[in-house]
């Protein structure tokens, strides 16, 4: 489906923002947060331009050193993702509705969802979303881009420990499967960045 890929694309562009915007967003947080996120989606009223910005921690990737070349167009990618329940609604809310009925990744979302409630102390980080709101606005998006990227090839350090033999179910599986199709994604070409 070449118009979803374009989407995405476009998606892609318009939510850029300039190293220099990055920077500021993320030297701006506490200690705690800045440590914590790679990168952040932010969303109408999330976001001071009420358009979708996609804002990646520079300094954190620098200072970690292990990403690959082409990390910030696979960052822009993943955190693209953030914004497929706009881009193709009937198909999040299918990919939502399927991953909370069946068994595997439901559970896997619920001790998601149990390990963010937890304190930092603990591991987690505090979450304050209720279960459907933290599936639908961040842990499933984590799941698709996980699915769709995550391998030891990655150029994110945080999605070396990601691949598909995760608890994805049968049918979610395969609807992630069908979403890869549509973007012109198969397991050795990505359109959107390179893993070379």
């Amino acid at each position: 489906m070449a118009d979803l890929q374009k989407a995405m694309a476009f998606a892609i562009q318009q939510s850029k923002t300039t190293p220099e915007e990055s920077r500021e967003f993320f030297r701006s947080l506490p200690d705690d947060a800045r440590d914590r996120i790679w990168a952040e989606t932010q969303i109408f009223d999330d976001s001071p331009t009420k358009l979708p910005r996609t804002l990646i921690n520079y300094d954190k990737f620098e200072k970690d050193g292990r990403a690959g070349k082409d990390y910030v167009r696979e960052l822009q990618f993943g955190e693209a993702l953030h914004l497929l329940k706009y881009i193709d609604p009937a198909r999040y809310q299918d990919l939502y509705r399927t991953a909370m009925r069946e068994e595997e990744p439901r559970k896997w979302l619920e001790d998601a969802y149990a390990m963010a409630k937890k304190s930092e102390k603990e591991g987690g980080y505090n979450e304050k979303r209720s279960f459907p709101d933290f599936v639908r606005r961040s842990r499933l998006d984590q799941m698709i881009g996980g699915y769709i990227s995550g391998n030891k090839k990655s150029n994110l350090p945080t999605m070396w420990k990601w691949h598909k033999n995760l608890p994805y179910g049968k049918e979610f599986r395969k609807k992630l499967e069908d979403l890869k199709t549509d973007l012109g994604i198969t397991d050795n070409e990505n359109p959107f960045f390179s893993t070379e």
